[in-house]
């Protein structure tokens, strides 16, 4: 029985509320299908941000460009050259730390949060509760059984063993851990600002470690192993780095707030679109041909069977298409009509590229930048406005790289220096360092801001400087000691040949001389009787060889010619 107190609401009521509600709802500007796909959490968020750039290619090159542009190579504020050269070895070839600010900077702008670590590598020993014994894990035969590492020890005892990790100066496998955002779960005070940072370690780590899994038991730090075997969280402590972009004072939970919020609803617009691009290209680009039987005097569908008409022009369609020459028969006039070929007007191909340059400026990307990189130099404004945009970024990726250096210098007892990156520009800056350089050359700017400004190292041209006059000045003391023994040659040759003068002979290394003198001596012996010629040209023999050869030349070719006495042979 129903009761006659109370309010009720009739059908009809009901009905007008809902057409009231949904009224309400779509005269809403901001109410549409793509708020109603946006992520409810931080971590859901992370994922519709991969999604955006993954299956973006104009984000994706775009991001990169400008992550790249800032990460110069590295300067050294040091004057001590053993210590730069010891935070070099460190920083570009054990870590090679200039790829992986590449690597953070790209999350930032994906993410808007980067959590790293520094991994300092370790041995872990087995130590046996008999025999005391400790026994490198990568050489023991163990099991693990819950929290506890079973030890099949040589002396023949089995049991439990106590986990002993000593640290290794081998740095071959330091390395940055690149912890996942999804796995990172924060815990901040708005008015203190303290954060605390929990790692929920992934399955795969933890079945390992249940398992002891050597891959996951050898390295894995003893905190993570006793947070994986009891299901718990890891918290961090110093060894912990946060880089996050600005957020909001409404958004103060410790979180950073990634610069691709605002392409997401762009991002779910352009697949819409795309998506109804798809739709069209199936139903529309493709023509379809349809075959009917045009009408004559006599109507062919009373005279003839339809059915039989159907089988033989599909039967004829599929020849044709197996054999374009072949030919089709038909018992009267066959008509065709072309459906669905206006595909290429219905594309909304131009939404699709505004859309897309959308996206790119609300990175505060000039599309020029991803379309025509060498137009945007005609722009200075677009240029002077990027430069103020990564300018901090280059700030943030230089403190976190301190940090780096820091942790190694306090775990290894080191003394590495600081670093920067090298200044950029991306305006043409020609003319300043124009006046960089007449400013030196008046003594009023150092050398080291010059060469600084031009994307040099200081130290590295000095020291280039020094070993290029240490070389011009061996090749000048070179020249020198070459021109002495020149000049000492010379003058001994001057004075064998003046030698040579006075006793009536000549030097051996002076072929024209030589020469001369051989055909001056056969001018000689030409004119004298042969047996006479003959006694002298044995005696010359004895004497000197060469110059008898000379000479013997000489008087045959003066025989040739036919000189000498009556023709004497």
């Amino acid at each position: 029985m129903q009761s006659s107190s109370g309010p009720t609401i009739s059908p009809t009521a009901g009905h007008g509320y809902m057409n009231n509600r949904k009224n309400r709802l779509y005269s809403n500007p901001f109410f549409d299908m793509a708020s109603e796909q946006m992520p409810k959490d931080i971590k859901s968020f992370f994922k519709h941000c991969e999604l955006v750039y993954v299956n973006s290619p104009i984000i994706m090159n775009g991001i990169a460009k400008l992550v790249t542009y800032p990460i110069r190579d590295f300067k050294y504020k040091t004057t001590s050259k053993k210590k730069r050269e010891k935070t070099k070895e460190y920083i570009e070839g054990k870590l090679d730390l200039k790829s992986h600010l590449i690597q953070v900077a790209t999350e930032r702008y994906i993410y808007g949060n980067v959590y790293r670590s520094m991994y300092f590598p370790f041995h872990r020993f087995l130590k046996c509760e008999s025999c005391k014994q400790q026994t490198n894990i990568k050489e023991a035969d163990f099991k693990v059984k819950k929290d506890k590492f079973i030890l099949n020890c040589r002396c023949g005892y089995r049991g439990n063993s106590e986990v002993e990790d000593k640290d290794t100066q081998d740095l071959s496998r330091l390395r940055i851990v690149n912890w996942d955002p999804h796995a990172i779960t924060l815990q901040s005070n708005p008015i203190t600002g303290q954060v605390r940072y929990y790692y929920d370690i992934p399955s795969s780590i933890k079945l390992g470690a249940t398992r002891g899994d050597r891959v996951i038991v050898e390295d894995l730090p003893k905190v993570f192993f006793d947070a994986s075997v009891k299901n718990k969280k890891v918290e961090f402590g110093d060894n912990f780095y946060h880089l996050k972009c600005t957020s909001l004072s409404g958004y103060s939970t410790g979180y950073g707030l990634s610069p691709l919020i605002s392409v997401l609803k762009l991002f779910h617009y352009k697949a819409t679109l795309r998506k109804s691009a798809e739709a069209i290209a199936h139903e529309h680009i493709t023509p379809k041909n349809i075959l009917y039987p045009q009408g004559t005097t006599s109507d062919p569908s009373v005279s003839s069977n339809l059915r039989k008409w159907k089988e033989e022009i599909t039967k004829g369609v599929e020849r044709w298409r197996y054999d374009p020459g072949a030919m089709m028969t038909a018992p009267y006039p066959t008509g065709v009509s072309n459906v669905g070929s206006q595909g290429r007007g219905l594309l909304p191909t131009n939404e699709i590229k505004e859309a897309r340059n959308e996206m790119l400026l609300s990175l505060s990307i000039p599309p020029d930048l991803v379309y025509n990189p060498s137009g945007i130099q005609k722009s200075t404004v677009a240029l002077a406005m990027m430069e103020n945009q990564l300018k901090p970024l280059k700030s943030e990726l230089e403190e976190y790289a301190n940090w780096i250096i820091d942790m190694l210098n306090a775990k290894y007892d080191l003394d590495l220096c600081d670093v920067e990156l090298q200044e950029f520009s991306l305006t043409d800056d020609n003319q300043n360092k124009q006046f960089l350089m007449q400013g030196a050359q008046k003594g009023g700017v150092s050398s080291t801001t010059v060469m600084e400004s031009m994307g040099l190292d200081p130290h590295e041209e000095r020291e280039n400087q020094k070993k290029e006059q240490i070389q011009q000045y061996e090749m000048q003391k070179d020249l020198e000691h070459r021109m002495r023994e020149i000049d000492q040659n010379v003058s001994q040759q001057t004075s064998d040949e003046q030698a040579a003068m006075e006793d009536g002979t000549i030097p051996q290394y002076n072929q024209q001389k030589l020469l001369a003198k051989a055909s001056q001596m056969a001018q000689q012996l030409i004119q004298v009787p042969y047996e006479q010629r003959r006694s002298y040209m044995s005696q010359l023999q004895n004497e000197d060889a060469v110059m008898h050869a000379l000479v013997s030349q000489q008087l045959s070719n003066l025989h040739d010619q036919g000189h000498g006495p009556g023709g004497d042979q």
